[in-house]
Order: structure tokens, then sequence, then C-alpha cells
């Protein structure tokens, strides 16, 4: 926990948008990851749904995604 500040978090999720002027972020995880899953939502993930067995016969995956416009951690210069 101790390594992950707003400061890492800004740079992190700025990267790819500002650098690389993607439009869209998407994050998979396990469906039964809630931890994960929460830390996505905190960060302005947006939930798009399962994939029905996405890690295995047994997981499923959690879809989620971030656009451009979605996201509060970019850096306004």
């Amino acid at each position: 926990k101790g390594w992950l500040s707003r400061r890492t978090i800004r740079v992190i999720l700025s990267y790819p948008f500002l650098q690389l002027n993607c439009h869209r972020l998407t994050a998979i995880t396990p469906k039964s990851n809630k931890p994960s899953r929460k830390l996505l939502e905190d960060l302005g993930f947006v939930f798009e749904g399962i994939a029905r067995q996405g890690f295995g016969p047994r997981s499923h995956a959690a879809l989620y995604s971030m656009l451009r416009g979605e996201c509060r951690w970019i850096e306004k210069y």
C-alpha cells in the first residue's frame, strides 16, 4: 500500500493518455478478486461486464475501462 501514492497513480494513468495519445484504457481482473475490482473502481475505471471463463474454465474475468475524458488523474498544464 505504501508505494501507491497519488503522484504515482497520476503518473501511471496520465502516461498512456498524454504520451501515447490513447483514447481508452482497459483493465481485466478475475471476477473473484474483490480488492482489485474495488481499486479499479476507486481509480475511476467503469465496470463493463464479465467475460465468462476469461481466465480458464473455472475463473471468470471482470472487464473495466477508462476513457481519456473520464480520467481525473491527468495533470492539467
